[in-house]
């Protein structure tokens, strides 16, 4: 659900990748020669000191001010050719560091939790960054590289080269913006398939004949983020230490374990699909929603208030839904069953208690939470149990499957039908499985029928249909006649990515007993008690939402369904059920149970339509055949 982030590391990484491009730009007259791409690539190269003085570019420091979104900070980077480097970013808030010891990716979070990024797509991309290092976007007989000459557009009133650049590897394409008359570097455009990432240079400077872009603005598309660097001082061909670049400790926060290396079998509730725990802080218990689709740990605000917190700072997160703003607090030490955990940092947003109505909680445990440990998840017996990472060995019968972790979420192939296979995220903190929209899209997937419902995440209400499909295969596994959603508008949140096809939820992890094992990077599936037995389902195509008078009120009415059969209409305020008052369920959870009855049952619902009393009978219909 929450995932604010890695943004940041993943721009830099590839910025890093065309930096002796971006950085060592100067003046050069207008020529009318050639406009092939190399050529012009070339021309870059020679007015700014020569091939030979660039490729004897081999290290450089650089230190200055980096902005944030609403955080202010600083930073210092070392690089080493090829691809390695080390990126030490301080918020005052919080810090976190980066880097590439040139033969894996890595990062260090804001709790000291360290993860090598073994997916697939930054595997790719640092080959990438590699040949272009490596000067082969010069080469006229690479088959890696493609380079194309788009013409000229303006760019602040000024006319400017755009040359577009491919790859063999991936499908990322980069677009350089020069500038016609001084061949500056203006803007570069690198498209992904989960982002689009603008950066406009502009304070170049010569350093030892070689000019730099000290000055960098990327406004990150369409999760609303913006970066500044303010470069202070850049020292090219420095000595450093091939240590600096080494994957660091992992320096997490503690955690104590009541019984040895373990804490076994901490009851949980199951409510809608979401796993809920009690967590202890300053004497007072409250449920916390366990997510790992979460990149931080996250704790509403006002609650955190009242626990004597103070919210610092601002960040953009984004979710299914929609984007939002996050904060920070420092969290202190807390307990999770029979485990104590130490003071962390971790996210603060206001109005997250507000969307947990049922039942009521006041935060989320996320990766800062669960990567510290081996988790498994029985939701047959409702019980939850962590492990020591170092200590943990598997001796069951279930099925260990790689899971590389992309956005601190773990990620796998799975196969819909046969026929829509790539790969999904793993995602406990959601009640519900659904495909992404590029790829459903892409594959026709919002012409399935199905029935229209509204689900809420962090950053509001979101529309989908739920379809019946007939298979699912994950692991091995095949769970037969699944559900799955499919979102009908793109938002801007996590629903857009399009280097995965899916989310995999509750609904579909429930089949298991699944173990997350962050350090190995993978996950463990067993066979559930209730493995392959279908769910209950609604049979009424009623959306709701809550009154503070204590009756509900219907937000959507599925097309085709019982509901729209019987006449309920959008906005219609539920009165009574058989003649029950619906101020005496106190909820909604218990209103949703009724309509999960069998096919058949038939209720006189008493509505309120402005000032109207309506009662009509709805007969429960099974929605999805």
């Amino acid at each position: 659900m929450v995932s604010p982030k890695n943004i940041h590391r993943t721009r830099h990484r590839f910025l890093f990748a065309c930096c002796l491009l971006a950085t060592l730009l100067s003046a050069l007259p207008t020529s009318a020669g050639s406009r092939d791409p190399r050529d012009i690539f070339r021309r870059h190269y020679e007015a700014v000191g020569g091939l030979e003085r660039l490729r004897n570019l081999k290290t450089g420091y650089s230190e200055g001010v980096i902005f944030f979104d609403g955080l202010e900070g600083r930073f210092k980077q070392w690089e080493a050719h090829p691809v390695s480097f080390r990126l030490e970013e301080d918020y005052g808030i919080f810090r976190q560091t980066s880097g590439d010891d040139g033969v894996e990716a890595w990062g260090k979070d804001a709790n000291g939790k360290v993860m090598v990024q073994r997916d697939e797509e930054t595997i790719q991309r640092r080959i990438i960054q590699w040949h272009f290092e490596n000067f082969e976007h010069l080469d006229p007989r690479s088959d890696f590289f493609t380079l194309a000459d788009e013409g000229q557009t303006l760019i602040d009133s000024r006319p400017c080269h755009v040359i577009r650049m491919s790859n063999r590897l991936n499908s990322d394409l980069s677009r350089f913006y020069f500038d016609a008359q001084t061949f500056l570097l203006r803007l570069l455009i690198v498209k992904q398939p989960d982002i689009e990432i603008h950066t406009r240079y502009s304070n170049h400077r010569e350093i030892d004949g070689l000019v730099h872009a000290f000055y960098e603005v990327s406004r990150i598309r369409p999760l609303d983020k913006e970066i500044r660097i303010c470069t202070e001082q850049f020292q090219p061909n420095v000595e450093i230490a091939p240590s600096t670049f080494k994957v660091p400790a992992d320096q997490a926060t503690e955690v104590h374990f009541d019984a040895g290396d373990r804490a076994v079998e901490i009851p949980f509730e199951l409510i809608e699909n979401n796993i809920f725990l009690p967590v202890g802080m300053n004497c007072d218990k409250r449920l916390w929603l366990l997510d790992s689709g979460a990149s931080m740990s996250v704790i509403d605000s006002g609650y955190a208030v009242e626990q004597g917190l103070t919210p610092r700072g601002r960040l953009k997160g984004h979710g299914f839904g929609d984007n939002f703003d996050l904060s920070f607090v420092e969290l202190p030490a807390f307990q999770v069953g029979g485990i104590r955990m130490d003071s962390q940092k971790i996210f603060t947003y206001k109005g997250l208690a507000d969307g947990f109505h049922e039942p009521p909680a006041v935060g989320i445990l996320g990766f800062d939470f669960l990567s510290r440990f081996v988790t498994r998840i029985d939701y047959d017996r409702k019980t939850i149990s962590f492990f020591a990472p170092e200590t943990f060995i598997y001796k069951g019968p279930g099925i260990l499957i790689d899971a590389p972790l992309k956005y601190r979420t773990f990620c796998l192939d799975a196969m819909v039908d046969g026929e829509y296979r790539g790969k999904w995220t793993i995602d406990i903190g959601a009640f519900s499985s659904s495909f992404n929209y590029p790829y459903a899209d892409s594959h026709g997937l919002l012409k399935r029928t199905g029935v229209d419902r509204l689900s809420r995440g962090m950053a509001g209400i979101y529309r989908e249909r739920t379809v019946r499909f007939q298979t699912f295969q994950l692991g091995g596994f095949t769970i037969d006649k699944p559900l799955i959603n499919i979102p009908l508008t793109a938002d801007t949140g996590a629903g857009i990515r399009g280097e995965t096809i899916g989310n995999i939820g509750n609904s579909l992890l429930r089949h298991f007993i699944v173990y997350l094992d962050y350090n190995r990077q993978q996950i463990i599936l067993e066979r559930g008690t209730h493995f392959n037995q279908p769910p209950e389902t609604d049979k009424s195509g009623l959306t709701m939402g809550w009154m503070e008078s204590g009756y509900p009120i219907v937000v959507l009415v599925a097309a085709r369904s019982p509901a729209e059969k019987s006449g309920v209409q959008v906005g219609d305020t539920i009165l009574a059920v058989n003649g029950i008052d619906l101020t005496y369920f106190s909820g909604l959870l218990p209103i949703y149970r009724l309509f999960r009855e069998k096919a058949g049952t038939i209720y006189i619902i008493r509505l309120k339509r402005e000032e109207q009393i309506i009662e009509t009978a709805l007969e429960l219909a099974e929605m999805y055949p």
